[in-house]
């Protein structure tokens, strides 16, 4: 594997970390929405607002991932069940 190959792997994972920790951030987000929805601080108008804007970005994160690169990694994960 050449450095050029190694450094762009490096790259890619970190990206990948970066998309998963903000997925789990707007995640959270939704969450913490729902509570101050249901403690009444916010209307529902506004929760369906920001909820479909944290929706939005969520969505907008999940399209990025490539399904066999999900695929690879769910098996690689898995591998040392073979």
């Amino acid at each position: 594997m050449s450095c050029v190959s190694v450094l762009d792997a490096i790259g890619a994972q970190t990206h990948h970390d970066d998309e998963a920790s903000r997925r789990a951030g707007l995640t959270g987000q939704i969450d913490r929405l729902k509570d101050l929805y249901m403690l009444g601080d916010l209307t529902k108008a506004q929760y369906t607002m920001r909820r479909q804007g944290l929706q939005d970005e969520l969505e907008s994160l999940e399209l990025t991932i490539d399904p066999e690169a999900a695929q690879a990694e769910q098996l690689l994960s898995n591998f040392a069940e073979f």
